[in-house]
């Protein structure tokens, strides 16, 4: 059940109510509409709750009422929206050489002066080199400026409670649920290789701030993806230098972020919680299907629902378990546990 609190007071009585949240967005967004009436407008500043648990606090940022059908809609986003829809401040463009992503993260949250923490999960985070400018254009986006920098270091953030969560992914082996035949009501499974090449190459500016026109290029880094024939060839300068270590991380990231947007594994079950555990992106599962597709693999996508006519329903995609990592290969403890007949 998806229960919103306002105040103190549960609101649980919705017609539908659905929760998204996806690994491509640091968001979760939220809707819900009901034909009753309800105390809640824009602006409003509530919690959610799923089968009991806090799954985020958000901002109520629309509301829509129909007369015809007598029913108010509301839709929000968690409280970090403010990290993807401002732009950086003057006094947070610019960071010290040598600062660790926290600090950076840090920087920019008190220059909005925004009422969110950052949670790092994903131990330790090598820091920038002393010799490394970390700075942002004018009008330059928050959340791509945090995006910028996570992704040198291999890792991912996503919405908490009032917080901003860094953590990492193609490292785990531990699976967190268990997905098959008889725990779920529908399997999808869908490959599409369009959208991979067989080599990348990262090339790095030679100076920051250095165009692309000019050529200015001194490190690089590649990555091949064994799948896709010979001759498909994808190339990305990035627009700030980068050690030739970092560029081949990045090439390999490309790489994987392309294999993970071409296989998805869908799943819809009738609950949203498994062992009293949140379904969520980020996390592996083991998956057990009569499609072809059988071993464990990544959560990316997260849809809950509640609503009248069907009840509480998730529906989930995966894909491989090494996707979006910075790893060229999966371990072979990873590989023995993926099968793909598709």
């Amino acid at each position: 059940m998806i229960t919103l609190v306002k105040d103190g007071k549960k609101l649980s009585r919705w017609s539908r109510a659905e929760v998204s949240s996806n690994i491509d967005n640091c968001l979760k967004s939220y809707s819900f509409s009901t034909d009753r009436a309800v105390d809640i407008k824009a602006g409003d500043k509530c919690s959610v709750l799923v089968d009991g648990k806090e799954h985020a606090r958000l901002i109520i940022e629309k509301v829509r009422k129909k007369a015809e059908s007598n029913k108010t809609s509301y839709e929000g986003r968690d409280t970090a929206s403010v990290l993807v829809d401002s732009n950086v401040p003057d006094e947070a463009k610019r960071v010290p050489p040598g600062a660790e992503l926290v600090t950076i993260i840090n920087k920019l949250i008190t220059a909005l002066q925004a009422d969110i923490t950052v949670n790092n999960n994903a131990g330790k985070i090598k820091p920038f080199r002393a010799t490394e400018i970390i700075q942002a254009e004018a009008g330059e986006n928050c959340f791509e400026f945090i995006e910028k920098y996570a992704r040198k270091r291999g890792v991912y953030y996503t919405a908490g409670i009032d917080s901003i969560d860094i953590y990492r992914l193609g490292q785990a082996v531990k699976t967190e649920f268990s997905f098959s035949n008889s725990n779920t009501i529908d399997q999808q499974v869908f490959v599409d290789i369009s959208g991979r090449y067989s080599k990348y190459k990262v090339k790095s500016q030679a100076e920051v701030g250095a165009g692309y026109d000019n050529k200015k290029v001194s490190r690089e880094g590649t990555a091949e993806d064994k799948l896709i024939i010979p001759g498909r060839y994808r190339e990305i300068v990035s627009d700030e230098s980068m050690t030739a270590a970092e560029c081949k991380e990045r090439a390999v990231e490309e790489a994987n972020i392309k294999r993970a947007r071409s296989l998805n594994i869908k799943l819809k079950v009738d609950r949203h919680t498994v062992n009293d555990v949140i379904i969520q992106p980020g996390k592996l599962a083991k998956v057990r299907t009569d499609i072809g597709v059988n071993g464990v693999f990544l959560i990316s996508s997260v849809r809950l629902r509640s609503d009248d006519m069907r009840g509480d329903t998730a529906d989930i995609t995966l894909t491989y378990p090494d996707a979006y990592s910075v790893v060229e290969k999966m371990n072979n403890k990873q590989k023995k546990r993926t099968d793909i007949d598709v």
